[in-house]
């Protein structure tokens, strides 16, 4: 680890070694005070952060060392004083405290030359005492702000001191929020020997990867406060190198660790006031936009010369969901601006490296499980089967299970796919516990059902866990005990902090879900009995299964319509947090096809204003609402010129329905007109639909007029005043970058370049207020700045910079945002072309080759005009020559 951190840490009392709180107090004097404040204390903030030397030392050690060693390294003592205090006495009548070898007196001097705080608690009666009454090494006692407990206000005063300590000690009240160190899996359960908490495969990076590497540097950063997001599919090990970078920054005096599920955001809060430096992972990031929320909005407030605080987010894919985070202040809004992305790509690795891997995980499975290898191992799985390293892991345990008779758990059946044999295992473990958990004769529908309820609804506590599973098939009719008793044996299999915890790795139990989805039809009726956060839950689980199982169409749509109303919008939110979302939209659709108008509205409520992954969905609901609308004799004019514009918008981006868009757009921009003239809060909304029409006009070859509506566009929205959320601002920014392409194309370069350079410098500004927000905004306006500019040498550098931008947003949405990063690159090959630079012109345009064959591969038929383009242009023999296209 590098001299940075550790020169940091050494110039700081209370950045390294700060672990708790130390309680001193006198056996004969109130001890029982001691063990409340300890009890208490040590719920709050974890029993290994405060020390009661009763409670705390350990058998067979020096005590005096270990009281010692301990009070060093706290931050706050708690001196229990109650009414003998001060007047104890030695068996020759002599006062303890005035005795140099009385222990509450040695460790309360201690603490005040290590500087600790020391907060006095006063029991009962007890008076605080003089200065004068106390020896002179201790006499700052008497000086010190306490805390009084009186037994009739108990309760009360416990929670007023365990506040005034948790002020003191903020990185201890976050501490308990962290993932406790797992208990050993359960020697025959396959899943618990994939999950990475356990770690039974040691660590080992792939071969061409540098993610803890960037981790580790980011770490050690100079800010005082940063936010990285890792993106990878599932199985890509990014828990895994995350509890690996935590293990190396504990190991320099770091409080690190991932947070558990479900935080309370009063606890987040206390992120701004941490001492010490401190790593924060949110695993499944996407799922936790509350948590995240209160976590930037403290963060933000930390001062520039605090020790560092990292957030590191963990997801499989980037995109509207970290968009969605909501925050409340300036400061919080920059940082959130500022979330780096690193994307954990899966790694290309070589026949003898994969073998290697295989190897090494078969070694580590059959060690934890003392089975003795053959001379020559099974072969390692061929590499068409090889998506993730989780993948690989999975087909070495088997193998391993399998070496065994596959008795381990029971018969491992014949499925053809690693994760579903891998599921026949764990099965046969749960038939084999049934007998311990009184739940023989064993009944695979009930095992099925809880596992499958815990990975996709889970429980936050148990009346939760009771209510849900007794809403599923499998417990219909059941008595109570029955239900509790699935409830401990899923808490003995799948151990967490809720209730009921998911079955993992994420993979295995969406291929749970999934069987069980299918398998038993009328499951997913029990949607209607849980609550939306467990809705969005289950139904994210299922976006993940159904893009891996098809099967599993036609049942969500099902189980949508059973409460059309409460569910599809729910079903939009899981939506965005789903890195292959296609299979999961269309289910939704097919739930909203024929869905009555109230639904529909509520569909549209729930829509982000702008999403890519909705885009196609959100047209078609657009379009169904304003076709139910439209039918009734009594409708909204607000409602008709906001359905059209959003109809004609939603069209214009997807370039589909033109014709039918621009009358839409029409319809829209003469209801705002008109309604505007008596209302102008919808002013900004005409704006809008000036901007969408001047759109639909160029797409549809009217160009005069698309020109006269841009401009009418862009005056409405200078007119318009500043808007706290920024929407003019954008709105004005996107104006006038569609503005200028259409100058350009039509003969005044000179407002073209000026519309340009006003759309480069707005959404810089913005940019710097919320940089997610408006990324691709900002690299579109740089974009068109590069093709309109006339200096060649302008051209090439704002060219590379939005060309930086892009590989930003396709990094974390490539399904998104690599169409524009093809585009991009093409544009500024054709650039280094024309400036005399032919070895960067190739390698440009070879990578926007490259690009496009991927989306192409993803789209059949959508970018294939822009595919032959470049390669038409590579297969020229010395292309020097070129123009930007936008």
């Amino acid at each position: 680890m590098s001299s940075i951190r550790r020169t940091r840490s050494d110039s700081m009392r209370g950045a390294v070694g700060v672990t708790g709180v130390f309680i001193n107090y006198r056996n004969s004097d109130e001890p029982y005070v001691a063990v409340l404040i300890d009890r208490l204390l040590a719920e709050r903030l974890g029993p290994d952060n405060v020390f009661r030397a009763s409670r705390s030392n350990t058998p067979g050690r020096d005590f005096r060392d270990q009281i010692l060693g301990r009070l060093k390294e706290c931050t706050v003592l708690i001196a229990v004083i109650g009414e003998s205090w001060l007047d104890t006495r030695d068996a020759e009548g002599a006062r303890r405290l005035w005795q140099p070898e009385d222990w509450v007196r040695r460790e309360i001097q201690l603490a005040f030359t290590e500087g600790l705080r020391v907060i006095p608690v006063y029991v009962t009666g007890a008076p605080a005492p003089q200065a004068e009454q106390l020896p002179p090494d201790i006499e700052q006692l008497a000086h010190q702000h306490g805390v009084r407990l009186h037994h009739r206000s108990a309760d009360t005063d416990l929670d007023r001191l365990a506040a005034v300590v948790e002020r003191w000690v903020p990185d201890l009240r976050l501490d308990v929020l962290l993932e406790r160190p797992p208990a050993a899996p359960p020697l025959g359960l396959p899943s618990a020997l994939l999950r990475p908490e356990h770690q039974v495969v040691p660590f080992e990076e792939p071969t061409g990867r540098r993610g803890l590497k960037i981790l580790l540097d980011w770490s050690e950063g100079a800010a005082s406060a940063s936010v990285l997001l890792l993106t990878g599919g599932a199985g890509q090990g990014k828990s895994r190198l995350a509890r690996e970078v935590c293990e190396r920054l504990r190991s320099e005096k770091w409080t690190a660790g991932l947070i558990a599920p479900g935080a309370p955001p009063s606890v987040l809060e206390r992120i701004h006031g941490l001492v010490r430096p401190t790593l924060l992972v949110f695993d499944a990031a996407e799922s936790r936009q509350e948590e995240l929320s209160a976590a930037f909005t403290a963060l933000a407030r930390r001062p520039g010369s605090a020790p560092p605080v990292r957030l590191l987010l963990l997801a499989r894919s980037g995109g509207d969901w970290l968009n969605r985070i909501q925050v409340d202040d300036d400061r919080a809004a920059d940082l959130h601006g500022r979330v780096k992305t690193v994307s954990l790509s899966a790694p290309d690795l070589e026949q003898a490296a994969r073998k290697r891997e295989f190897a090494r995980a078969m070694d580590a499975f059959a060690t934890r499980l003392n089975i003795v290898l053959p001379a020559v191992p099974p072969p390692a799985p061929a590499p068409q089967a090889f998506e993730s390293p989780l993948d690989l892991h999975g087909a070495a345990l088997e193998s391993v299970l399998d070496l065994n008779g596959g008795r381990v758990n029971g018969s491992s059946g014949a499925r053809p796919d690693v994760f579903g044999r891998l599921l026949d295992l764990e099965r046969g473990y749960w038939r084999r516990t049934a007998e311990a958990f009184q739940l023989a004769p064993a009944d695979p529908g009930r095992f099925d059902q809880t596992a499958a309820a815990a990975t996709l609804f889970g429980a936050a506590d148990h009346t939760e866990a009771v209510r849900t599973l007794g809403a599923l098939p499998a417990f219909r009719g059941a008595e109570g005990w029955t239900v509790e008793k699935y409830i401990g044996w899923a808490q003995s299999m799948y151990q967490g902090p809720a209730a009921l915890n998911a079955l993992r790795p994420r993979r295995l139990g969406e291929v749970q879900a999934a069987q069980v989805v299918i398998r038993y039809p009328d499951f997913l009726e029990c949607l209607r009995s849980v609550s939306d956060t467990q809705a969005v839950r289950a139904l994210t689980v299922l976006g993940r299964a159904i893009a891996r199982d098809r099967r599993v169409e036609g049942c969500i749509a099902a189980a949508l319509r059973t409460e059309p109303g409460r569910l599809a919008p729910l079903a939009l939110d899981a939506t965005l947090a789903l890195e292959e979302p296609a299979a999961f939209v269309t289910e939704i659709a097919a739930t909203l096809r024929d869905a009555e108008p109230a639904v529909l509205e509520r569909a549209l409520a729930a829509l982000p204003q702008r999403s890519v992954v909705l885009a196609e969905l959100a047209a078609d609901i657009t379009r169904w609402a304003r076709t139910a609308h439209r039918a009734r004799a009594d409708g909204d004019p607000r409602k008709a010129a906001l359905l059209a514009r959003r109809f004609a918008g939603r069209h214009s981006s997807l370039g589909a329905h033109l014709e039918e868009a621009l009358a839409a757009a029409e319809e829209a921009v003469g209801l705002y007109s008109s309604l505007s003239t008596t209302d102008p809060a919808l002013l900004p909304e005409l704006a809008e639909a000036q901007a969408v029409l001047a759109l639909l006009l160029s797409d549809t070859g009217r160009h005069p007029e698309a020109l006269a509506a841009g401009a009418a566009a862009v005056e409405r929205y200078s007119a318009l005043p500043p808007s706290t959320d920024r929407r003019h601002t954008a709105g004005l920014a996107t104006a006038l970058n569609n503005q200028a392409i259409r100058a350009g194309q039509h003969g005044d370069p000179v407002t073209a370049l000026a519309h340009a350079r006003q759309a480069v410098r707005l959404t810089g500004t913005l940019v710097e207020a919320n940089r997610p927000a408006h990324l691709s905004l900002r690299a579109d306006a740089l974009d068109t700045l590069a093709t309109l500019t006339t200096d060649l040498q302008e051209a090439l550098e704002v060219g590379a910079q939005a060309l930086s931008l892009r590989e930003e947003l396709a990094t974390a949405r490539p399904d998104a945002y690599e169409p524009q990063l093809a585009a991009t690159s093409y544009n500024l090959a054709l650039l280094s072309a024309r400036a005399g630079r032919p070895t960067d012109a190739r390698e440009l345009a070879a990578a926007a080759l490259v690009h496009y064959e991927r989306v192409t591969e993803r789209h059949p038929g959508r970018f294939e005009k822009e595919l032959a383009r470049v390669r038409q242009w590579l297969d020229r023999p010395n292309p020097t020559k070129g123009s930007a296209e936008q």
